[in-house]
């Protein structure tokens, strides 16, 4: 997840500190035996770090959230401040909010909640989705509105689109099976 890719800079400045979210919201499918979205990382002391720094696996070596990356987010969207990690796998896979099971509400709070529909409108214009995680439960974040997903569509691929040539009509979302 977020894997920063050769020549990605981190803002000066920003540094994980005691939040260790990256260690909990997602799944970590490369550990031994692979770690499920929402559960301490069995290496991390939250708040202190990982117990195996020095020899971790290279998807967390590469992993940096989009706080630590993107200048535009204040300090209220470091992650354990805000309740949500931002994320994004590469250039062409959904925008992705993963939300503390603690805190579910945490992204429908201002400023989080009008800065992740700006991102959604801009996001959008060119077929990404934005995809809010909170436990067991996930939303398509639209430019004009929120969407849930379906525990029958929760391994699906989706699309989102909308007719061009008529101005104002809402967006539309596509699930396609086993993608």
């Amino acid at each position: 997840m977020g894997q920063q890719s050769e020549g990605e800079t981190i803002v000066a400045g920003r540094e994980c500190g005691t939040c260790s979210m990256c260690c909990k919201l997602p799944g970590i499918p490369y550990l031994d035996p692979p770690k499920p979205p929402g559960q301490w990382c069995r290496h991390c002391r939250p708040g202190r770090g990982c117990d195996i720094w020095s020899s971790r696996p290279d998807g967390c070596i590469r992993f940096n959230c989009d706080w630590r990356k993107n200048a535009r987010l204040g300090d209220e969207w470091r992650p354990d401040r805000c309740g949500f990690l931002l994320t994004r796998t590469s250039e062409t896979s959904p925008y992705e909010v993963l939300v503390e099971p603690a805190k579910p509400d945490a992204w429908r709070k201002e400023p989080y909640y009008s800065g992740l529909r700006r991102v959604a409108a801009i996001v959008a214009e060119h077929g990404f989705p934005v995809v809010v995680a909170a436990g067991s439960r996930r939303w398509v974040l639209l430019p004009d509105r929120e969407v849930v997903i379906s525990s029958e569509h929760l391994a699906s691929g989706l699309r989102i689109f909308r007719d061009i040539a008529a101005p104002g009509q809402p967006w539309q979302i596509e699930f396609i099976p086993g993608s």
